[in-house]
């Protein structure tokens, strides 16, 4: 014997077969990951500072007062973070006017063939938070590339991050750390340069900053 099922009764039992479909939908994409935000460092409240010895008593302060680059930032997936920066090397200042044309010289940074040294990041990786563990503010090892002298070569630092409670707020991004001069290619030929310290210690307060209707992708890293 056949039995007729009425259209509407197969109707009401997929609809009720859709639910928990629909529902297993709506969680997955609740755990999707944001996109991340773009955010812009902000020169004029951003510092890049260094110190290296001299003779090895004297401490030479300086800093480099043009800095821009762009970061890409979820504070909801911070090791997915991706920057690069970029640094005119003619803007360097240690508050001596005749070092600062001698470093700018071809002796030293030779600003006319090599105006730039530039920073990609290849990776950041968490390395610890420094308050609860559902923070966005936390510590970093950053992974990277700099480019300096028509060289590259890589290199690593760490970083504390730390975000507004909006994209619009803008985020924070500090560092203290050290390198050898010689590992990035800074090896001098001139009397001078042999004067000059081995360790680069570098003090960073970098302060990115939110635009509205920013079209930067991250592809463009």
């Amino acid at each position: 014997m056949r039995v007729n099922i009425p259209v509407n009764l197969w109707s009401r039992r997929a609809g009720f077969l859709w639910v928990p479909v629909a529902l297993l939908l709506m969680g997955a994409a609740g755990r999707l990951p944001a996109q991340p935000v773009t955010y812009h460092i902000d020169a004029g409240t951003s510092t890049l500072a260094f110190k290296i010895k001299y003779m090895g008593i004297l401490t030479v302060d300086g800093v480099f007062k043009e800095v821009t680059g762009t970061v890409f930032f979820d504070p909801q997936n911070p090791d997915s973070m991706r920057a690069e920066l970029e640094i005119q090397t003619r803007s360097l200042d240690t508050d001596h006017s005749l070092r600062d044309r001698s470093l700018r010289s071809d002796a030293f940074l030779d600003v006319e063939r090599f105006p730039r040294i530039r920073f990609e990041s290849r990776r950041v990786v968490f390395s610890g938070n420094n308050t609860d563990a559902s923070a966005a503010t936390g510590s970093y090892d950053v992974q990277g590339e700099i480019g300096l002298h028509g060289e590259s070569f890589p290199f690593d630092f760490p970083i504390q991050i730390v975000p507004g409670t909006k994209p619009q707020d803008g985020i924070t991004i500090l560092s203290d750390f050290s390198f050898r001069r010689s590992d990035v290619g800074l090896s001098f030929d001139s009397v001078m340069g042999a004067l000059i310290g081995e360790e680069v210690r570098i003090h960073v307060e970098i302060r990115a900053i939110y635009r509205r209707n920013d079209t930067t992708r991250r592809d463009n890293i």
